[in-house]
């Protein structure tokens, strides 16, 4: 398994969606070896059956002339620690983050060995690279970044045997047939429902809205922070917990001190993951404002909880919300469209019945049962 190269301080997201997939693979094959870069090795240590490898890179460096170089480098170092392995495998699975590694993936194929690739989700990199490197060569590096990263992940797509996509909807993903035949649906999105269960109903929850998340742009957190006080227009006693941490929390924290929002905003650091559950059973409303996402793996923890939904339609939530029967969906994730919808969502009088139908899916669609027998089929077709 390839991953891309994971940041210099992981939370407890970046690991989830990494773990997860491994855990589900493991009962399905004989051994793994995990290549990528930062990956905390503690987390199977004591598992002989998983072999972490991780490469160097750097990572932080903000001028395109050195990430382009250094890009390069990085997926030589992983194809050298394919080679390294090429005896003892016989797949190669391109997982978070891996859809622009060309030169692996060659590699792989030379090599002869069977290629999975997922599929992040509809314009999930083409949004990700335009806002993370707009302000690169002179605002350019918006523009010319994506379309590297999307000649890659095109050729990426003829490399691979199977391209795992999380939509049952596939034919959305594209319009030409040879790719279209190497489609097949894998959501890796599972939950343990004994730890993300409902403890407290929605009704008896007080009007606290939530986000939970990175404090990047990417998210739509200052978005979410905007609509705070057309929300208070429109509803009263209502309360906001914001968690997470990120380079825009400055920002955050000065906008809430200008409005004057400290009485009813509630900022914490990062959650554990273990008390995930604990928090989001005191929501009553939790909000996804961003502008794109693969997941969001938040989606489904919130649901099992029985904790309603507000989410922009990116990412697998147009398939997994159903408008007022298993959530809520919004057009876009301006203040106003959020603000709007907040307060369509409080005033609902189906609420309990949006809650057990949220629980319902995730029991019947996304527990590790479920999941494991989705990419055991995929494996025994590839």
């Amino acid at each position: 398994m390839i991953t891309g190269p994971l940041p210099d301080s992981i939370v407890a997201a970046d690991l989830v969606h990494v773990s997860s997939l491994i855990r589900l693979l493991e009962p399905l094959v004989e051994k793994i070896f995990v290549i990528s870069r930062n990956f905390p090795e503690s987390i199977f240590f004591n598992n002989n059956k998983i072999k972490i490898i991780n490469i160097r890179h750097q990572s932080n460096s903000i001028r395109m002339f050195i990430i382009i170089p250094t890009f390069i480098i990085m997926q030589l170092k992983i194809s050298y620690q394919l080679f390294k392995i090429r005896k003892e495998i016989d797949i190669v699975f391109f997982s978070i983050g891996a859809i622009g590694l060309f030169l692996p993936m060659l590699s792989a194929k030379f090599m002869r060995k069977k290629i999975l690739l997922i599929h992040p989700g509809v314009d999930v990199v083409k949004v990700f690279t335009e806002i993370a490197y707009s302000d690169k060569l002179l605002g350019f590096g918006g523009k010319i970044y994506p379309r590297i990263i999307n000649i890659l992940e095109i050729l990426n797509y003829y490399l691979s045997d199977k391209i795992i996509v999380y939509s049952q909807n596939i034919n959305k993903y594209t319009t030409n047939r040879r790719i279209n035949k190497k489609l097949v649906y894998g959501s890796r999105f599972l939950v343990d429902i004994n730890s993300f269960k409902i403890e407290k109903k929605v009704s008896e929850r007080m009007a606290l809205i939530g986000y939970i998340g990175k404090f990047y742009d990417l998210k739509g957190i200052l978005n979410f922070i905007d609509a705070v006080p057309i929300i208070m227009n429109g509803l009263n006693n209502v309360k906001f917990l914001v968690c997470g941490d990120g380079p825009l929390r400055s920002e955050i924290e000065m906008k809430i001190n200008d409005f004057k929002m400290d009485k009813v905003v509630t900022i914490t650091n990062w959650i554990p993951h273990e008390k995930l559950p604990q928090y989001l059973n005191e929501i009553k409303l939790l909000v996804i404002p961003s502008y794109t996402e693969v997941g969001p793996q938040l989606l489904f923890e919130a649901m099992a909880c029985g904790t309603p939904v507000l989410a922009a339609s990116v990412g697998v939530v147009p398939d997994i919300i159903i408008d007022g029967k298993t959530g809520f969906k919004m057009d876009n994730n301006s203040p106003e469209c959020i603000a709007k919808n907040v307060i369509r969502a409080l005033n609902c009088a189906d609420l309990n019945k949006i809650m057990e139908n949220a629980r319902e899916l995730i029991e019947k669609e996304h527990t590790f049962d479920a999941a494991e027998q989705r990419y055991k089929k995929i494996l025994e077709t590839v």
